[in-house]
């Protein structure tokens, strides 16, 4: 069982998990960061049934769910680690995907990348039976050179399968920047794009498309909810923030402005709750929307380094920021508060295991609460 497969928690991006807790916040254990890794801190703790698997920019290490260390991989960082029916699957300095079981028994190697070149990213691989992976690359513009036409970044999603670099089902290669594919039926993806322009609706099956255009906006941050609707943050060209929610054929459902300036500022994708609530932190303040109504707003935590949230199984937040851990129930109340020691900086989204034990990550370690 996965409790919480990849960073914000799942392909529609919702940070939400099924699991809930009654922890206090008493600190049970930490697992000191190794010296080697005191300046590269975890990004994202992958929760399974049979223990931790912590990521950092060169490696991922699996610690016991008692914080005991079990072994550690070498990891290309151009890809996250995301973990699948027990695997957990990377990018290799052979730049080929792989996947390795608790074990650490290699059970995947040498999976060819599609259209990923010198400086590429990963952004999304998705299991898709088979043999068969949904995977995202993008290519920034390479340098131009003297006589030739300017380049463009772009990206490309295919239906990979295993037998070589040719062997895919369906390929799409676009223009621009995207954010990685959304889905929430495993049947439909979203490609959306970076900036203003066109959604692409892939069957994924087939790989047939249909597209709508959003106008006048940029995305700044994307998920999918639970009526299979795209939802939004944008910034407006008026320089207005806003929240919006789109049907899959570009139909707009509700909107709503969000407090201040579109500026440079980096925001993580809508989390939804169980009973399709939208969840956005804006300018170090957590809102609550039903139906682009704002429900109830309370500030984060002081982060230098940003916020996380996770949304549990009874639709309570845990929420991070700096050295503080924050739970609150679904009208935000708190339920406990940690301040951890001074100096700690909290880098990875809170996530929990199937007893209610709560974990996140700092510059120094892991830390696990009960």
């Amino acid at each position: 069982m996965i409790l919480y497969s990849k960073l914000y928690a799942d392909f529609q991006q919702t940070s939400r998990q099924a699991q809930t807790t009654s922890a206090s916040g008493t600190q049970l254990w930490f697992a000191a960061t190794p010296d080697s890794l005191r300046l590269s801190p975890p990004s994202v703790i992958i929760l399974t049934d049979d223990g931790l698997t912590v990521e950092y920019p060169d490696r991922f290490r699996r610690l016991g769910f008692d914080g005991a260390f079990a072994w550690e991989i070498p990891r290309d960082s151009i890809m996250a680690i995301v973990a699948h029916e027990g695997v957990i699957y990377y990018r290799s300095s052979d730049h080929r995907l792989h996947g390795v079981d608790a074990r650490q028994r290699q059970v995947l190697g040498e999976f060819y990348f599609p259209s990923c070149f010198d400086q590429c990213r990963v952004q999304l691989v998705m299991p898709a039976g088979d043999s068969h992976f949904i995977m995202q690359t993008f290519n920034p513009a390479r340098e131009v050179e003297l006589g030739y036409p300017p380049e463009k970044d772009s990206y490309t999603l295919a239906l990979m399968g295993p037998d070589d670099w040719n062997d895919w089902d369906w390929l799409h290669e676009f223009e621009g920047t995207a954010f990685p594919g959304l889905t929430n039926n495993g049947k439909t993806m979203l490609a959306v794009p970076g900036e203003q322009g066109r959604v692409t609706v892939l069957d994924i099956k087939t790989g047939t498309s249909a597209t709508f255009e959003v106008t006048g906006a940029g995305f700044r941050a994307a998920s999918i909810d639970y009526n299979d609707h795209l939802v939004a943050v944008v910034a407006t060209t008026e320089k207005e923030l806003k929240l919006i929610s789109f049907t899959l054929a570009g139909e707009q459902n509700w909107e709503c402005v969000l407090p201040g300036k579109p500026g440079s500022a980096f925001f993580r994708p809508p989390a939804v709750d169980g009973d399709n609530r939208i969840y956005v932190i804006v300018k170090g303040t957590v809102m609550a929307f039903d139906k682009g109504n704002l429900l109830w707003q309370k500030p984060a935590p002081p982060a230098q380094l940003g916020h996380y949230l996770t949304i549990l199984g009874d639709n309570s937040l845990l929420v991070v920021g700096g050295n503080e851990i924050d739970h609150w129930d679904r009208d935000g109340n708190a339920r406990f508060e940690v301040v951890l020691d001074e100096g700690e900086q909290i880098t990875t989204p809170p996530v929990i295991d199937a007893k209610g034990r709560i974990y996140v990550g700092t510059f120094s370690g892991i830390y696990c609460l009960e």
